[in-house]
């Protein structure tokens, strides 16, 4: 048994060196089926290896999903496990060796597992978009790229688990399109009121479209940071920056939603119960690149004594936004200006601005910090955007992501039980 490791060990420095002095794939099959057993599962190692432009944890994991060709250490492109160097802090308290079986392998169809990462349950930290100083107005309007390559081959999406178990499709790696990104000096995005307050404070939330839309919360201890609407039977969609931190590079742990959600006599009030986050998914290219035009995700929930979320309380469709936004187009959400636990809606607001060739829309809506995520949705409940951001304090203008039919395609990917119209 001595002579076997012995050997091992021997022929799996050699392919080694080859990859050191020449800077060649590692052909890892012969030897990893000697070291591996995939029906036990693999440890969780870290001794990153890349392969097919995927980071995975250690080799066990890229081997037993059927990868025969790495190289040792980190994938050059930015991926999820690109600043995760170490275990997270509940493998390292385990005080033992944590297998990932099959199960957890193959959990997701069109999905590859590749490590665990860390979470931060701590709030969300919202972005302000960088402007030029002589920024006008209306300058933005005009400032979107149309150049853009097309989006359809940068559609990878990564999940994550509430146990920080990461996953990512596979797929083209992504571009170097010039894009809107997200800065600040403070770390949160003012979201703002424009001009007078126009916002009403909703009481009633049994009813469509009240009911589906709730708060993010960020702990069992915490309330809001986020705000999500129901879109399938147990899907969440929310915005991209409330599960990824794409300025500090770490996943965000969204706890739990609470549909409906109400103050009364100065408590916080959910009539219809809460609902745990089981994953959520969002696209690479947003934990790439911070572009703001990619900044959606979905947050799949677990069912709880009432059964799933969506058809215990209804949902939205989603669709395709128009290139000139209805008039009658709103947004409801959590905002931190108010009382804890309060739906506001802007409904109507005063201007709308979507051009049709890109996939930011600009809103004159009142927002605040907490109506991240927030939908945007027509009369008919039909959510065809959601409210992102906003722009300095010299621009009045709010901005979201508008539905495209890209968007529109990717979101019903994520989930399993979409409704659109």
């Amino acid at each position: 048994m001595r002579l076997l490791c012995m050997l091992i060990l021997f022929v799996k420095e050699v392919v080694y060196s080859l990859d050191d002095n020449n800077g060649r794939l590692l052909r890892a099959q012969a030897t990893a089926s000697l070291a591996h057993d995939c029906q036990r599962g693999c440890k969780s190692t870290v001794v990153p290896i890349c392969a097919e432009g995927i980071t995975f944890q250690n080799e066990c994991l890229a081997f037993c999903q059927g990868f025969e060709m790495y190289s040792k250490g980190k994938c050059n492109l930015i991926d999820g496990l690109r600043d995760n160097n170490k275990q997270p802090k509940f493998l390292e308290s385990a005080g033992r060796d944590v297998f990932v079986g099959t199960p957890e392998l193959k959990r997701f169809e069109g999905f590859i597992y590749t490590g665990v990462v860390s979470l931060d349950h701590s709030l969300p930290m919202m972005l302000q978009m960088s402007l030029p100083n002589n920024a006008s107005d209306d300058s933005i309007l005009h400032n979107v790229d149309h150049e853009k390559e097309s989006e359809e081959r940068d559609l990878r999406a990564i999940r994550v688990t509430s146990t920080g178990a990461l996953y990512v499709s596979p797929g083209n790696i992504g571009t170097n399109d010039t894009i809107l990104r997200l800065a600040g000096d403070n770390g949160h995005r003012k979201e703002k009121v424009i001009g007078h307050d126009t916002r009403e404070i909703i009481t009633d939330t049994a009813t469509m479209p009240f009911k589906a839309i709730g708060e993010i919360d960020y702990s069992r201890f915490s309330e809001g940071g986020c705000t999500g609407s129901i879109i399938g039977a147990s899907s969440v969609l929310t915005a991209g920056h409330c599960v990824y931190n794409q300025k500090d590079q770490r996943w965000q742990s969204p706890y739990s939603f609470s549909p409906g959600r109400y103050r009364s006599n100065d408590q916080t009030i959910e009539p219809f119960g809460v609902w745990l986050v089981d994953y959520t998914t969002t696209y690479l290219k947003y934990t790439q690149t911070g572009d703001v035009e990619y900044d959606l995700a979905i947050m799949t929930m677990k069912s709880n004594a009432n059964g799933k979320v969506g058809d215990y309380m209804g949902q939205f469709w989603i669709g395709v936004s128009q290139c000139a936004f209805p008039g009658d187009s709103g947004i409801s959400g959590y905002p931190g200006d108010k009382s804890d636990g309060t739906l506001w809606k802007s409904q109507p607001c005063d201007r709308w601005y979507h051009d049709c060739r890109s996939k930011s829309v600009f809103h004159q809506c009142d927002t605040y910090g907490g109506f991240s995520g927030a939908p945007i949705y027509t009369k008919t409940n039909v959510v065809i955007g959601v409210h992102t951001h906003a722009y300095g304090p010299q621009i009045k203008w709010n901005g979201g992501v508008a539905f495209d039919n890209v968007h529109v395609n990717s979101l019903k990917s994520w989930m399993s039980d979409s409704s659109t119209s």
